[in-house]
């Protein structure tokens, strides 16, 4: 395959697309095609910089205005291809005349979008070193993420994952950004955020002795004679709390 600079060519460009802007209250579920194919009339040189030199940008297809058919809990619409060609100039800098584009509509299918917010979880295998422990829980800023998404999809969910915490030998407390980890089948749900902060709270741990008096609780008028009077409790407090249960 040879091009003269200065000759003008016919050629088929392939043009992959990216979807914005749905309409209000709706969430894509499929769209027939995410590539087209423009058939160009161009110069040499600028059919060499499309196919093979410029790392092309995809082009992106607004939905906003759509016009939509209810399909009961669906609703359909579409967008005639031809419709993009001032879009591919703007956009992409094609300057050559276009000729044909196929396809020539491209279907959409949306369906109705709700949120709810559920809170963020992981999987946790998490290990310290002798004298160390995890104080408290791991904690997750925000604790709780807003999805958004079909209804369908939502009503299954209680929660979010941002997947495995592995961690062996802990002495110091381990501070991440995770991101929201949702399933395959949920592709079509948004996490708003979609990433948080973890913490895992490492404290060192020494071992403590408390003697407390032991008490009963009976009904008026009666007496109890106990023997010891006070018992030893034994415990494992992080060091900066000692000064506060000894």
């Amino acid at each position: 395959f040879s091009l003269k600079m200065d000759n003008e060519y016919q050629e088929v460009v392939p043009i992959s697309l990216k979807f914005t802007n749905a309409p209000r209250t709706k969430v894509l579920l499929d769209v027939s095609d995410s590539v087209i194919f423009v058939e160009v009339h161009e110069k040499g040189s600028e059919l060499l910089k499309y196919k093979y030199v410029v790392n092309r940008e995809s082009l992106s297809v607004n939905m906003r205005n759509i016009i939509l058919t209810p399909h009961g809990k669906k609703s359909t619409g579409y967008i005639l291809t031809s419709s993009l060609i001032d879009d591919l100039g703007y956009q992409l800098g094609l300057t050559g005349k276009v000729v044909s584009i196929s396809p020539d509509t491209l279907h959409f299918t949306f369906m109705k979008e709700s949120s709810r917010k559920v809170p963020v979880t992981a999987e946790e295998q998490i290990g310290t070193e002798k004298q160390y422990m995890i104080y408290g829980n791991v904690i997750f800023k925000p604790d709780s993420v807003l999805l958004k998404g079909p209804d369908d999809l939502l009503n299954g969910v209680r929660s979010v994952s941002v997947g495995k915490l592995v961690y062996q030998g802990l002495t110091e407390n381990v501070e991440l950004v995770q991101p929201i980890l949702l399933e395959k089948e949920l592709k079509y749900l948004t996490a708003i955020p979609n990433e948080v902060q973890v913490i895992i709270p490492v404290e060192k741990f020494t071992e403590a002795s408390l003697e407390v008096p032991i008490t009963v609780v009976a009904d008026y008028g009666m007496n109890f004679k106990l023997f010891p009077e006070t018992v030893t409790v034994n415990y494992l407090v992080a060091l900066k709390d000692y000064s506060q249960v000894t």
